[in-house]
């Protein structure tokens, strides 16, 4: 291979592994996002179950 040659596959290679560690950290924080989101939905159908439940109580 020649010294240019190297020197590209070496660029291509760092370029590589920067793109995939941003990837990574995109998945974790989509992750992340995805589990607060469904903690804050299960919240609000707790919410309103129980608003439910006080509204059968009081009838």
């Amino acid at each position: 291979m020649t010294e240019q040659g190297h020197r590209s596959a070496v660029h291509n290679n760092e370029i590589r592994k920067g793109r995939d560690a941003y990837e990574a950290e995109n998945s974790r924080e989509r992750a992340q996002l995805k589990e607060e989101i469904e903690k804050h939905r299960e919240r609000e159908r707790e919410t309103s179950e129980a608003k439910k439940y006080e509204s059968e109580e009081k009838e």
